[in-house]
């Protein structure tokens, strides 16, 4: 006999939780195993002190109290943990395939991790990356592509590291001081148009159809 179910952490989001669920629940059905309640309740502080929320939805919203209906045939947490647990060593997969090999065997609890399929496990292409990043690869750390690409935009990297220093702040607060509201006003329209002129010149450029144009 197999059971099922899913895991995940305290902080893991409403979209991972489904993911690991899904896959237990196809288990489940396809192949007649059965599956343990799964506790969907999540306390955590961060989702509430950054505020921007309805707090009086907070256990449904955030929370996830009671959002969920378990079904009639599953097996509950406490049955599990007094009845069963002993008997049923547990075994963690990432997905279906790897589930389906557990089932040869007999007897085992298969548990879905949440983060399966989700996180990095090349090794090989992070090592090849960082030898190609530092330049101790046989690949070329550049080509005539990249060449073109940086020449192309040097003026807006230049910008972009220009603007990261505090220069923007220092300029700030010399208009504060030297203009007055109406004239700081007028400049600060002033300059959001002439970024509104500079974007469109830069969209139309990099496209070839006439119907952008007749899109603003």
């Amino acid at each position: 006999m197999f059971y099922t179910t899913s895991e995940y952490t305290n902080h893991t989001g409403l979209g991972s939780k489904l993911f690991a669920w899904g896959r237990a629940k196809v288990l489940q059905q396809a192949f007649d195993v059965k599956m343990l309640q799964q506790q969907w309740i999540s306390i955590r502080g961060a989702g509430v002190t950054r505020g921007g929320i309805d707090y009086s939805k907070i256990l449904g919203k955030i929370y996830l109290f009671n959002n969920f209906k378990n079904d009639v045939g599953e097996i509950s947490w406490l049955e599990w943990q007094l009845n069963l647990k002993r008997k049923f060593p547990t075994v963690f997969v990432n997905n279906l395939s790897e589930a389906l090999e557990v089932l040869a065997g007999y007897n085992k609890l298969i548990v879905f991790r949440w983060h399966g399929g989700h996180y990095f496990t090349d090794l090989e292409k992070l090592w090849a990356c960082f030898k190609i990043l530092f330049g101790v690869s046989d690949v070329p750390l550049y080509n005539f592509d990249v060449v073109v690409a940086l020449w192309s935009n040097v003026f807006w990297l230049m910008l972009a590291c220009a603007l990261c220093l505090p220069l923007a702040a220092r300029f700030d607060r010399w208009c504060s001081i030297n203009l007055r509201p109406l004239q700081l006003q007028s400049f600060v329209i002033g300059q959001n148009l002439l970024l509104l002129a500079v974007c469109v010149v830069l969209l139309v450029g990099q496209t070839y159809n006439p119907f952008i144009y007749f899109r603003f």
